[in-house]
């Protein structure tokens, strides 16, 4: 079945693994954040006559950017460190993600340790990247609580 699908060793095929694989995840941590829109102001968008679209626009997309934020950063992470499934998932070099690519740095009788380690770090930036970006949205998801006197 896989020769005849043709999704052994593709890109296709760990993209579909991985996004039904984290589809949970992110549900369930969706499902929280969701939960704590508050219902009256769709009730009042509604009394005024505003579409069910322009609703999840501007009421609820922006309450709920905070936790679509920590999700993609959360995802993205867990995406880029995925080890074991690539290693089952693929098999060339080339559709490897760059955590299993780290490993055919090590030879069979000696490593070079120095390449491993700088591979870590170059590999590390791109979650780090990310993090520093989405920063400001976990700021505002931390502080949307808080209350000022």
């Amino acid at each position: 079945m896989v020769d005849t699908l043709g999704v052994y060793d593709s890109h296709f095929a760990l993209i579909q693994f991985l996004t039904a694989f984290q589809t949970g995840f992110c549900t369930l941590l969706l499902h929280g954040f969701v939960r704590r829109v508050p219902n009256a102001r769709i009730e009042s968008a509604r009394l005024d006559g505003v579409g069910e679209l322009r609703i999840f626009w501007t009421i609820a997309l922006p309450l709920v950017r905070p936790a679509l934020a920590a999700a993609a950063v959360l995802i993205f992470t867990f995406v880029w460190n995925n080890y074991l499934w690539s290693l089952v998932l693929v098999q060339s070099n080339d559709v490897r993600p760059v955590t299993a690519g780290l490993q055919s740095l090590r030879g069979m009788w000696l490593a070079s340790w120095h390449l491993v380690s700088a591979a870590a770090i170059i590999a590390a930036i791109p979650p780090v990247v990310l993090f520093f970006f989405m920063q400001r949205h976990f700021i505002a998801g931390l502080t949307s609580g808080a209350v000022a006197e």
